[in-house]
């Protein structure tokens, strides 16, 4: 239990809610999925994102954490 328990990531989630946090100036991609939206968003405006893509990517950003957190929260209920 104490090894595992020493292997919950906290440092990733924290910068990704971070990231996600100040969409209204960061790009936080969190799947390797969203490379090509990404790319696109930044060809079709002079190398930036527009806020709604940020938006966008900050709600699977949360997505993406809250689903850790749930996994993490269930392994450590089952103990």
């Amino acid at each position: 239990f104490a090894h595992c328990i020493e292997n919950i990531d906290i440092g990733g989630p924290a910068m990704i809610r971070a990231s996600a946090k100040n969409n209204a100036y960061v790009s936080i991609v969190s799947s390797p999925s969203q490379y090509k939206q990404l790319m696109e968003q930044m060809r079709e405006n002079a190398g930036c994102t527009t806020l709604a893509f940020r938006k966008n990517l900050a709600a699977a950003a949360y997505a993406l954490t809250s689903a850790y957190d749930s996994a993490v929260s269930q392994w450590m209920a089952e103990q």
